[in-house]
């Protein structure tokens, strides 16, 4: 007599199928990774907040503090441009800017893998730093700059946290390209020679 089967199948319950089938949102696939682009967004608004606020009671305004000699100074200034002194139009052209580019960078979170820690990690420092300048506008009409570098006279825009936060953020989603772009070029080489090594030997035949 020969066994039944059906008792050597595995059973496949109703939550596997659903498990291998049902396709993941990206709001679903954006709640599991939110969480450190949104802790690094909140630690660059607590330290950008916390500098401006140590800078503006304990520095005198353009009176320079040496930190690394010339090369690395603070200093209180007040910049009613944009990031580095860059001026885009008045105080709300500033301000529309930023709410837009806080869009464009949360729209983009939520359609991120959360595999793609590099680009997560980039947008939350974007999005910290971009609410650390934003507040500066909203609530008093000019952001708080104060680190000075430079030799000399040659120095650069001065700038704070929230800008060097943003620097480094568009930085990791340039790395985070970088990473993607290179296997896949990779990739496609290989491919092309492998295809040009077929096609020799089909003529060679």
């Amino acid at each position: 007599m020969r066994p039944n089967a059906s008792n050597a199948r595995p059973s496949v319950t109703q939550s596997d199928t659903t498990d291998a089938t049902e396709p993941v949102s990206p709001a679903q696939n954006c709640v599991t990774g939110l969480g450190v682009p949104s802790l690094l967004a909140l630690i660059v608004i607590a330290l950008d907040r916390i500098t401006k606020i140590a800078v503006g009671q304990y520095l005198e305004f353009r009176t320079p503090v040496p930190i690394a000699g010339d090369f690395v100074r603070l200093v209180l200034w007040f910049n009613e441009g944009a990031a580095f002194g860059l001026r885009l139009g008045g105080q709300w052209v500033h301000i529309a800017l930023s709410l837009l580019a806080m869009t464009l960078v949360l729209y983009m979170t939520f359609h991120t893998p959360k595999e793609d820690r590099f680009s997560l990690w980039g947008f939350g420092l974007i999005m910290g730093g971009a609410i650390g300048n934003l507040w500066d506008r909203l609530f008093s009409g000019q952001v708080i700059d104060f680190i000075d570098v430079g030799i000399g006279v040659h120095r650069w825009p001065t700038f704070n946290l929230a800008d060097s936060s943003v620097v480094i953020g568009i930085g990791l989603l340039i790395l985070a390209h970088v990473r993607v772009s290179r296997p896949r070029i990779g990739r496609d080489g290989a491919d092309a020679a492998t295809g040009a090594e077929t096609t020799d030997r089909l003529h060679d035949s």
